[in-house]
């Protein structure tokens, strides 16, 4: 608590309002007396009203507070929306012994979508800075009911790559006891995990900038493309197994939020060709100057 404690200091100002997502119950201690201020009342152990925690999950939405998580232990499930919104809203900004901290996002999200829609899409969301899109994104983290990944399917993905609060923070998957799929973070790397059923394979991805990531997966193995280029090609051992966890994108169940922008998110039956992933990188790289 100490060290957690003199990194929240030295990363604010006095008398500066602050959120700090713990369960410890001395958490006060982080504040250092009236150092700092807490930006939202009750404590988030104390909150037992609908109207308070409508009104926490609001604050998540709207604020510029700095935020301090202390991933691996706050794990209130009833704070699903406002993690989400902040998930959404914020970006890793540093870390102490163990706990994290989050500033609001300055990337902004390009206004323009680069997935074409076809006949075979099955879920495809284009994400926005406005009241609408963060919502959606906190939705999609939840969960989207009634979508079944077949067999055959690709997965796109246009994300900025940063560095992570929680551990296997989730990009986009259904995984369940090894059934299904997950594209994940690999915590304090610039790693991400391309996974289908119990296989999972590690790729460096660039730091700091918009990536464009395609899994292709085939009854009998699966492909990986970033920014356009194969990655890297896999034998499956088994077909992709139906699973009946809920897809989500950004999340996974409970606290694997990735956190940081994600621009646009497209499910669909069938593979995406080799030269479509060029062009749509292409148009990608053009419009956002990488």
């Amino acid at each position: 608590m100490e060290n957690n404690r003199d990194f929240v200091l030295s990363k604010t100002e006095e008398k500066e309002h602050i959120l700090v997502l713990t369960v410890n119950k001395h958490q006060s201690l982080y504040f250092d007396g009236n150092r700092r201020v807490s930006a939202f009342n009750p404590g988030l152990a104390e909150l037992f009203l609908n109207a308070d925690l409508n009104r926490f999950n609001q604050l998540a939405m709207d604020s510029s507070y700095p935020i301090f998580i202390e991933a691996n232990t706050f794990n209130y499930t009833y704070i699903q929306p406002a993690l989400a919104a902040i998930a959404a809203r914020y970006e890793f900004n540093g870390a102490g012994k163990s706990m994290a901290m989050v500033t609001r996002r300055r990337t902004p999200i390009p206004s323009v979508s680069f997935f074409a829609d076809t006949g075979r899409v099955l879920l495809h969301r284009k994400y926005t800075d406005d009241t609408g899109g963060l919502a959606m994104r906190m939705a999609d983290a939840i969960g989207v009911a009634g979508i079944t990944v077949p067999q055959v399917f690709s997965v796109q993905l246009l994300f900025y790559s940063k560095i992570q609060v929680y551990r296997d923070a989730v990009l986009a998957g259904n995984l369940r006891e090894s059934r299904g799929f997950v594209i994940s973070n690999q915590f304090n790397a610039p790693d991400f995990l391309f996974g289908v059923n119990e296989q999972r394979w590690s790729v460096r991805v660039p730091q700091n900038q918009w990536v464009y990531a395609v899994l292709n997966v085939y009854p009998d193995h699966a492909e990986i493309y970033i920014d356009g280029s194969l990655a890297g090609s896999a034998k499956l051992t088994t077909p992709m197994q139906q699973s009946d966890q809920m897809l989500s994108i950004g999340n996974l169940g409970y606290m694997h939020y990735y956190t940081g922008a994600i621009s646009e998110a497209a499910i669909s039956a069938g593979c995406i060709p080799a030269g479509q992933v060029g062009q749509t990188w292409e148009h990608i790289k053009t419009t956002t100057g990488q």
